[in-house]
């Protein structure tokens, strides 16, 4: 039977420590892993090098959590960008032209002593010049060059001979609204009044 080296107390097989004065009875046995193998010296890893750096750690590192702020960071000026890029192709490329919408053949049915009658008025565009082509004051075909006026086509033109005792101009206005163009003819008088000339006729335009 031994016995503790500090107070003689009788010990058992296997005590580390004495069971009377508590103390120590020989080395503690090593660590060991949960599958009984020895356990590496923890203090010889986390011990600092010769590098002045701690030794590497064999522990699985933390994933890194990425702030919602640094996410949004490149977010917001990408969205800046899409947003620009496709005003700017509505604006130069998708954008209708103005006075697009008067643009092609439009036709209209009249009713007069002599029965109905279709009127056929054709309206083209080169750069800024309009053109319009058909039975504009009633006296048969004609053309005129008009010009695009706060959203109206506008066209002004001397009478014509056999008018031109009663009237001196005419001022010929065209507009559009909801895919019908209407056209209204004024004309000023000899004596400087303004008056309307015919009914104002409605065009609609031609597939």
């Amino acid at each position: 039977m031994a016995s503790c080296p500090s107070c003689g107390a009788e010990t058992r097989q296997g005590d580390w420590t004495c069971r009377a004065c508590g103390g120590p009875l020989g080395s503690p046995p090593p660590e060991t892993t949960p599958y009984g193998e020895p356990a590496h010296d923890r203090a010889y890893y986390q011990a600092p090098t010769i590098y002045g750096t701690a030794a590497p750690s064999f522990a699985q590192p933390a994933s890194r959590v990425v702030p919602r702020s640094s996410r949004l960071s490149w977010l917001v000026p990408l969205v800046l960008v899409a947003a620009v890029a496709v005003a700017a192709a509505w604006f130069f490329v998708l954008r209708p032209a103005p006075g697009a919408q008067f643009v092609g053949t439009w036709h209209a049915t009249t009713v007069s002593a002599a029965g109905a009658a279709t009127e056929t008025l054709t309206i083209t565009r080169h750069g800024g010049v309009y053109t319009l082509s058909g039975d504009l004051d009633g006296g048969g075909a004609a053309r005129r060059s008009a010009s695009l006026t706060g959203g109206r086509l506008e066209t002004v033109y001397a009478a014509p001979a056999a008018q031109a005792l009663q009237f001196k101009t005419f001022h010929l206005v065209l507009t559009v609204e909801g895919g019908t163009l209407t056209m209204a003819l004024r004309a000023t008088t000899v004596s400087g009044a303004s008056v309307p000339v015919g009914d104002t006729v409605t065009f609609t335009k031609a597939d």
